[in-house]
């Protein structure tokens, strides 16, 4: 059983591989960060090659789930590097790459892949290169025999990070596979504070493990309660990222059934909140910045007052009393 939902259930509806791998998260965790741990001196060897950070561009690429892997991180990350990082698809990189890509300037191209075996991951890496000749690359991958990690071979301006096997999802839906590269690439840019990491990886696996099944009967009670036909993600800056993936999620799994839509709660109110009807769920996730939230909760309480029909759930890392139809936190 995962998710509350029998093996037989899961297994009629083909969605045991994607149950399996959304509860396996915390334990791969603590192996992404033992693995970030071993190569400690191999990563900070390759990334001491570009110079001080701040002192060259970083740019995330990737398709689909592993674009937002960067669109996720690159807010995070721009707080440490100076702003130069930016986050690209892989998939407007191979059209022209020289829209993004400074040909004068160091740059730290980041591609993530599942399998790393679609054709704009590799494509991607050599469009790159056809932009600047002070291109090096960090790949960081499910699968340590697709063609993007074999790209690394023999290549000193190139370093494949090759995540635990288990990580690359048999399920359709990149679920462990996105928490995993995310967690890596974080990591890689706190190698000096790996033991403060290990214990925040730590912690989080187990406050992960110890709620995974109390908010699955929660998320299955919500869905049982209400028979929603769209819903829509909102989050502010790291959060949109999250927003974003958590669309697609629905959008696959549910095969298009369930209408999807994500943005920030600050550019929801300006247009696509004429998304919303009777039978739409609303999710946010809540930032924990005060300064932000204050904008935030002002557009929960606009989407209150309002309300007819529509529910709202609201994700929170701390437990602020919102009066929405459901919270988690």
């Amino acid at each position: 059983m995962f998710l509350t939902i029998s093996d037989e259930m899961l297994k009629r509806t083909n969605a045991f591989d994607t149950a399996k791998e959304i509860t396996q998260q915390p334990q791969t965790w603590r192996k992404t960060l033992q693995l970030v741990q071993s190569n400690k001196n191999r990563i900070k060897d390759f990334l001491n090659q570009l110079g001080e950070i701040g002192s060259f561009d970083i740019i995330f690429m990737g398709a689909g789930t592993s674009e937002y892997i960067g669109n996720s991180l690159v807010h995070y990350l721009n707080n440490i590097s100076h702003f130069n990082a930016r986050s690209v698809a892989s998939t407007d990189m191979i059209l022209n790459p020289r829209l993004y890509v400074n040909p004068n300037k160091n740059t730290l191209f980041i591609s993530y892949g599942r399998s790393g075996n679609s054709p704009e991951s590799v494509g991607s890496v050599n469009a790159a290169n056809t932009a600047t000749n002070h291109a090096y690359h960090l790949f960081i991958t499910c699968n340590k025999d697709g063609a993007l990690a074999k790209l690394a071979y023999d290549n000193d301006r190139i370093l494949a990070l090759e995540l635990p096997e288990e990580t690359n999802d048999l399920g359709f839906a990149m679920t462990s596979s996105f928490t995993n590269m995310l967690l890596a690439t974080v990591l890689c840019f706190n190698l000096d504070q790996l033991d403060l990491y290990e214990d925040k990886v730590n912690d989080l696996a187990k406050s992960v493990e110890g709620s995974l099944q109390n908010h699955a009967e929660y998320l299955r009670e919500v869905v049982d309660e209400f028979d929603f036909e769209r819903i829509i993600y909102l989050g502010s800056a790291c959060m949109k990222g999250f927003a974003q993936e958590s669309s697609l999620k629905v959008l696959e799994l549910t095969q298009g059934k369930v209408s999807t839509l994500f943005d920030t709660l600050t550019g929801f109110r300006h247009g696509p909140k004429s998304f919303i009807n009777q039978k739409s769920l609303i999710v946010i996730y809540l930032s924990d910045d005060e300064f932000v939230r204050k904008y935030e909760i002002d557009l929960i309480n606009e989407l209150k007052s309002q309300q007819k029909g529509y529910k709202i759930l609201v994700i929170n890392h701390k437990e602020i009393e919102l009066k929405t139809n459901y919270n988690i936190h």
